[in-house]
């Protein structure tokens, strides 16, 4: 039997620190950047087309993908056929799945036999219900109850934990969804702020796990959508409660693992086959999905006598405000959140003491002292010729 729980007190400690560490510009904040930030200021400034574009980034932001190769292909998209983010012309009757289809598939081979009718649907509900304009959704929205009755899908939701007057919402968007759009509208400041939780994903579940915000009892498998339905809720509660905007939060949870975990030498998943048979069948419209075939995986155990683990962990963890502040237990690795969608944990461990000195790691030079560590190079003192006598000149070294 297993057991997901949330420490709540820990969840505002965690949330606290890298919030904290997020406004002063620390690592990995100082480098690492959202992929929203890949727009371009001209679609930035015309609100309604931003808003669509996020709209229709939404519907790949579902895991397993690389956002920043999303946003990137999304706007390759965007300038090549900005017809595909017209609701207007979505709801023509001519428009099928079959063209939609058509156009997506050559910018992102992602789950085409579903994406290009919630796309299309999407989109067009987007005009029956919303006048067109996603900005419309939030219109009077205030916290995460309405976002969702608004926003969730109604066959999503049994009918005992519906709200009242549920609308029908838009196919294929659960909460994590409805988050996502409204953080990228947050934060390019298109919307009134919303009482709402981050959108979790694996990301923000890792920063919680690691340093036991979530505790995962049992021998698992620890299911994503178990650690979510806790998790999202405790994000939310910490945004209320300390009055934290929620686009603040949620870059912060999501920049530290996309920034540091994700290269951390301890979360590496061994045993995945990046060679998928059913690849090229996935990318056509009439593929029905199989069940996963089972995968041995295992994660990757440093080995501090190797210089390339070292280095690692010291450009990450040893930089990380978890790891600073010894909150970081456990590596969380993604590889096993992709393959089967669950969580899978190992005890995080350090490199020996005796690798470092006080300035450091001992293969380490710092250019800013660089000059104190190599001496100067030795020069040539040339004697004089002495006056009388036949010599020549001598050269000695001076120490």
């Amino acid at each position: 039997m297993t057991t997901v729980r949330v420490d709540q007190e820990k969840v505002d400690e965690v949330c606290g620190l890298l919030v904290r560490a997020c406004l002063a510009g620390e690592f990995p904040y100082n480098v690492a950047k959202e992929p929203q930030h890949r727009t371009p200021a001209e679609i930035k400034a015309k609100q309604r087309v931003y808003a669509l574009l996020m709209f229709g980034v939404c519907f790949y932001m579902r895991g397993t993908i690389q956002s920043d190769f999303a946003f990137k292909q999304m706007l390759r998209l965007y300038h090549l056929h900005p017809e595909l983010f017209d609701p207007e012309f979505l709801s023509r009757p001519e428009i099928t799945v079959e063209y939609v289809f058509e156009r997506l598939r050559n910018f992102i081979k992602f789950r085409l036999f579903e994406i290009p009718a919630l796309w299309l649907d999407g989109f067009r509900r987007l005009e029956e219900d919303w006048g067109g304009n996603p900005l419309n959704i939030f219109d009077g929205v205030k916290n995460s109850a309405e976002l969702y009755r608004r926003m969730v899908n109604i066959d999503s939701v049994s009918k005992k934990k519906r709200v009242p007057n549920k609308l029908r919402g838009f196919v294929g968007v659960r909460e994590k969804i409805a988050n996502m759009l409204a953080y990228f509208l947050l934060e390019a400041e298109m919307i009134e702020p919303v009482e709402t939780s981050s959108p979790f994903d694996f990301h923000n579940g890792r920063a919680f796990i690691c340093a036991g915000a979530i505790i995962l009892e049992g021998e698992g498998p620890f299911r994503f959508e178990d650690v979510t339905g806790v998790g999202s809720a405790a994000v939310e509660a910490y945004c209320i409660r300390h009055n934290v905007p929620m686009k603040v939060v949620s870059k912060a949870l999501w920049l530290i693992s996309t920034g540091a975990c994700k290269r951390a030498p301890g979360n590496k998943t061994l045993g995945r086959n990046k060679k998928d048979r059913r690849r090229g069948q996935r990318h056509k419209l009439d593929y029905k999905p199989q069940k996963r075939q089972k995968k041995k995986l295992w994660m990757y155990a440093p080995d501090w006598s190797k210089p390339g683990d070292v280095r690692r962990h010291e450009m990450t963890c040893d930089r990380c405000p978890l790891g600073r502040a010894e909150l970081c237990k456990l590596n969380v690795a993604s590889g096993f959140f992709y393959e089967g969608g669950y969580f899978e944990t190992q005890l995080r461990s350090k490199p020996l003491p005796h690798l470092f000195d006080k300035e450091g790691l001992g293969h380490y030079v710092d250019k800013e002292k660089k000059e104190e560590i190599i001496p100067p190079k030795q020069k040539t003192r040339y004697l004089p010729v002495l006056p009388g006598l036949d010599i020549g000149v001598k050269r000695i070294k001076v120490r």
